[in-house]
């Protein structure tokens, strides 16, 4: 049997010690993949090119990585650009080839060794195409027109030199060669410009406004009209969001020995569910929301989990010469759970922290999944029921053949008292089913709570 020159390359990157001084210091730990299951990063071509390039240098690389990231913490100047940057400088001054694809091929190793994540994979190759698009980038002089059309935005607008300074200051000593941190300002910029002229438009007009003031070089202008053409912080997620992301909810609720390989169980995370985003159900999490919010989400999931598991549920009748307390059934539990669970998530959607970026069921489930507080393996058995998908069939029929699947028999109909993993799989279930055959089942009524 020939050995495969592939494999061998792989074990010998993954028994090479692990240098964690740096990366516990930095909280590199963070990066390491244990929510995606399938990558979409690379393909397996790509896999064995990296192998072939790249393998002698990836450890190496990842503590230079390590190193930077001390550095620019240190300095207070974490972000896209100058971890890239950084990380260049020191791949080039340990003789390790820093030309774009290298970079691609060092991602690709430490992705398939679950070093990093996907998230942190595209991050850092889009600061790297970022790096290129500035350096052939030449902006367009300010033409006659452009400069009337802006003095009468700005007449209509008033809009002041000392708003056009708030706006662009940050811009003044950057350059297209030295850009900084300015590609997280210029996300902040583009945002406060449309909110106040509802104008794509007017982004460049007011980039010709910062340039006609003074506020911005010759060099800053090509900096923020690079941003503006070439779209760069539409539709991506920053390393300083992902970072404070990271920081704030990833695992927080884990207990104290979780499982490590919990995350090979389910796909869920690394699914795309829309082709038109092109987005995974965890990217769209990083995403569409903060820190904050995904806290916010996780609570109203560990809400459910103590409805579900409380000892004792009953209904407290208060008349004017007493009162009565009704007990609830473990069935009539679940329907209250599940009932509250759904105006929980109304309650979030109507709250000002969500206002246009309405939470989804798929939202609970990976923000439970991001934080730990979610079993994979409840999300496994549900989300591969073929029937769920089927409209022909009708929802209690679903529900009877999921538990017949599971257990074997319909019991499930009668789960034993406190018994969240029976009850979590029904509440999943019925997501779904709301979702995808709310036409094929106009009959069916809304459960009561008992």
């Amino acid at each position: 049997m020939k050995k495969n020159p592939l494999s061998i390359l792989t074990l010998l990157f993954f028994l090479q010690p692990f240098r964690i001084e740096v990366a516990d210091a930095f909280e590199m730990h963070l990066l390491k993949n244990d929510k995606e299951l399938v990558s979409h990063a690379y393909s397996r071509f790509e896999l064995h090119r990296a192998e072939r390039q790249a393998s002698q240098w990836a450890e190496q690389a990842f503590d230079l990585m390590g190193a930077s990231f001390q550095e620019l913490e240190a300095e207070k100047n974490l972000c896209d650009a100058s971890l890239f940057n950084r990380l260049t400088f020191k791949l080039n001054n340990a003789r390790i080839p820093s030309h774009q694809r290298n970079i691609q091929h060092l991602l690709t190793l430490w992705r398939h060794h679950h070093r990093i994540d996907d998230l942190f994979f595209g991050i850092i190759e889009q600061a790297a195409e970022t790096g290129v698009t500035l350096s052939m980038f030449e902006a367009d002089p300010a033409r006659n027109w452009e400069i009337e059309e802006m003095r009468k935005l700005i007449r209509e607008t008033g809009f002041t030199k000392q708003d056009l300074f708030d706006f662009y200051s940050g811009f003044r000593n950057a350059s297209v060669s030295t850009p900084g941190c300015t590609l997280n300002r210029w996300n902040d910029t583009r945002e406060r410009i449309l909110s106040l002229t509802n104008d794509v438009e007017a982004i460049r007009l007011m980039n010709i406004a910062a340039l006609d003031s003074g506020i911005l070089t010759a060099e800053g202008f090509t900096l923020v009209e690079a941003y503006r053409t070439n779209g760069f912080n539409e539709g991506r997620i920053t390393l300083t969001k992902y970072l404070q992301i990271l920081k704030e909810i990833k695992n927080r609720s884990l207990g104290p020995n979780p499982r490590g390989s919990a995350f090979e169980a389910n796909e869920l995370s690394s699914k795309i569910p829309n082709r038109k985003s092109g987005l995974t159900h965890r990217q769209a999490l990083y995403y569409r929301f903060n820190g904050t919010q995904i806290r916010m989400i996780e609570e109203v999931l560990r809400k459910l989990f103590d409805r579900m598991d409380a000892k004792k549920t009953e209904v407290i009748f208060t008349y004017q010469n007493g009162s009565e307390s009704i007990p609830v059934s473990p069935m009539g539990q679940y329907f209250l759970a599940r009932k509250l669970l759904r105006k929980d998530i109304d309650d979030l959607n109507r709250s000002s922290f969500f206002t246009g970026n309405p939470v989804n069921h798929e939202d609970l489930v990976t923000a439970g999944l991001e934080t730990g507080l979610l079993d994979h393996e409840i999300l496994d058995s549900v989300l591969k029921i073929d029937d769920l998908w089927n409209p022909e069939v009708k929802k209690w029929q679903k529900i009877s053949n999921y538990a017949f699947r599971v257990t074997g028999t319909a019991t499930i109909f009668l789960p034993p008292p406190y018994n969240v993993v029976s009850s979590m799989a029904l509440v999943f279930l019925d997501g779904i089913i709301m979702k995808n055959s709310r036409k094929a089942s106009q009959s069916d009524k809304d459960y009561d709570v008992f």
